[in-house]
């Protein structure tokens, strides 16, 4: 039963807590990053390594200059198509770009959303990402 105990919290301490925890009013901050425990304190040991194992995922997955990885993004890129990407990218892209260019234009709030839904249509967006798009893809 204690063996079954301790296994569980050594398991439960390599995940959590996602962010270092250390005593409440002893002022101690969290050490070095990539640094799973303090003096008195604790991160788990996945979430305190994440930069570190992630980039190495990255490199091994996209490769780096001198080193193929498992996969080729330029051959990934070249099968990607552009009007299908298009159409997925485009609403979201939308969404983020038009309260920027409201902002940027002057005069009454409706005139300005007017304008906006006149300029920028889902169509033009399309059309930009799958411009872009092609461009990686050469």
């Amino acid at each position: 039963l204690l063996n079954l105990a301790t296994n569980r919290l050594a398991v439960w301490m390599i995940f959590h807590p996602l962010k270092y925890w250390s005593c409440p009013g002893l002022g101690i901050k969290a050490p070095a990053e990539g640094s799973p425990f303090g003096l008195v304190g604790w991160q788990g040991i996945v979430p305190s390594k994440v930069k570190k194992m992630g980039t190495r995922i990255v490199q091994m997955v996209a490769g780096m200059p001198g080193r193929p990885g498992l996969i080729n993004v330029e051959s990934v890129f070249r099968r990607l198509d552009a009007g299908h990407m298009a159409a997925l990218l485009a609403p979201a892209l939308r969404e983020k770009v038009v309260p920027i260019v409201e902002a940027e234009l002057t005069g009454p709030q409706y005139v300005r959303e007017q304008l906006a839904d006149m300029l920028i249509t889902t169509e033009r967006i399309e059309a930009l990402v799958a411009d872009v798009i092609t461009c990686v893809q050469e």
